[in-house]
């Protein structure tokens, strides 16, 4: 009976000492790793991890760590979690940008990563790239993502959400005028979810659709409506023209000496915020983000003794441009129309290299028709992959809807079917996504399966 008795006291003095060795795994059940930004292969760009609570009570991170298992360690341990507290359904970022992440990590090679009491035991959950369907190395702004968050399949996504819900928003968009609002919010949006069902997950609305008064409502009408079916609205806007009129960036001194026109710089940064601010938009598409390229528009002939030069002006712009939202606000996507006819640093100034810094997308408008000729496919690809050649920023084609008559203005829009063709040998390029121009202009065939 003695010894019953002696067996049942050091069963509950083991008891208390399990109590007394602090937290277990379970106290930490619905916090998961739910997004990775793995960013160590690429030149300035930060690497991330998020954390998403989704239990219905803050949990208190004491006691945990984030451990990595790569070619360079076998459980390095790269944040410090003490007296930290995640709200429930808050999202905690962990960035070698502040360094709450003490290294980087490298989406070009296999990896783990563990969040628990340690490296290999009380496990809390894990994200091993290795094991991801067509696992490999992301864009320079993408990331891996839980989808839905709160649990769902990892995937491979094109554009990060730092701080915001998970969204895989597939690479395909189209350009919309403003006198289309009407036609995209009647029938309860009937339009906009039928693009959705085709595969266009980006709408990049003119600039008016914001400015003008009678028009604003409806902007944050489509906006709405859009978040809500899973598409991301950007503003399109003019940059260096308005009105019909090429603004000049750069103001001539004397003695061959130029300077950048910094009040005209925040005067569109202003603008900007002001369509993300009022209107809730996911982007900014800048469109004339360059010079005329004719008379004293040509870029060369802006280039200054004092080193002023028009791509000069084009990148501080945009540099400027993206540290300023980038302040406000993360996760908003910024892209860019770009020119494709030849010497384009001499005429237009613009320059992708040094542009794909701040810019996430580049969008080459590649298209093959105009009054005096028409190309092939195969003439859109080539041309895409001058700029994919480049730039480690994200390349989407612009492609047309529609063809010119050989020799007018006059324009036919194309059928489903040929506006595929067009697609679907961006498809097979470097290029990872396109934009189709225009809305209520030829056909729009699905593009669902193109990436």
């Amino acid at each position: 009976m003695r010894k019953i008795f002696s067996l049942v006291l050091l069963a509950l003095v083991l008891v208390g000492c399990d109590k007394e060795k602090g937290p277990s795994a379970k106290d930490y059940s619905g916090l998961i790793i739910t997004e990775v930004a793995a960013n160590a292969d690429k030149p300035a760009t930060d690497s991330w991890v998020e954390l998403y609570n989704s239990a219905p009570r803050d949990v208190n991170l004491s006691g945990l760590g984030l451990f990595v298992f790569d070619e360079e360690s076998d459980g390095e341990e790269l944040t410090i979690m003490d007296d930290m507290v995640i709200r429930a359904g808050e999202r905690l970022v962990f960035s070698t940008a502040d360094m709450t992440l003490v290294r980087g990590i490298s989406s070009a090679s296999e990896f783990q990563l563990v969040l628990g009491l340690s490296a290999k035991k009380d496990i809390v959950d894990r994200f091993s790239r290795d094991k991801l369907e067509n696992a490999g190395p992301t864009e320079r702004f993408g990331s891996y993502q839980r989808i839905p968050e709160n649990g769902g399949d990892w995937v491979v996504t094109a554009q990060a959400t730092r701080r915001m819900e998970n969204f895989d928003a597939k690479p395909n968009g189209i350009w919309v005028w403003s006198s289309h609002m009407d036609a995209w919010i009647a029938d309860d949006f009937k339009v906009l979810k039928d693009m959705k069902k085709l595969g266009y997950d980006h709408i990049l609305l003119n600039y008016y659709s914001f400015d003008a008064p009678e028009n604003m409502d409806k902007a944050r009408q489509i906006v709405t409506a859009a978040k809500e079916q899973g598409l991301k609205v950007h503003a399109w806007m003019q940059v260096f023209k308005e009105d019909g009129t090429w603004l000049n960036p750069i103001e001539n001194l004397t003695n061959r000496q130029g300077r950048y026109k910094q009040e005209e710089f925040d005067r569109l940064i202003g603008k900007a915020n002001r369509y993300i601010d009022e209107f809730d938009v996911d982007g900014i598409h800048l469109d004339y983000i360059r010079f005329s390229g004719s008379g004293t528009g040509i870029a060369n002939f802006n280039n200054y003794d004092n080193g002023v030069t028009a791509s000069g002006a084009i990148n501080e712009f945009c540099r400027q441009l993206r540290e300023s939202i980038d302040s406000r606000l993360e996760g908003v996507i910024l892209s860019a129309a770009m020119v494709t006819s030849n010497d384009v640093m001499y005429y237009f100034g613009q320059d992708p290299t040094a542009m794909g810094e701040y810019i996430d997308i580049l969008i080459p408008m590649a298209y093959k028709s105009t009054p005096n000729r028409t190309y092939d496919s195969s003439w859109i690809v080539n041309k895409c992959h001058e700029f994919t050649s480049v730039t480690d920023a994200q390349v989407w084609a612009g492609i047309q809807t529609y063809t010119h008559y050989s020799g007018s203005q006059n324009v036919k829009g194309m059928t489903a079917a040929e506006v595929l063709e067009d697609a679907d040998a961006v498809s097979a390029s470097k290029c990872s996504g396109l934009v189709l121009f225009r809305y209520a202009l030829g056909e729009f065939p699905d593009v669902n399966d193109l990436w």
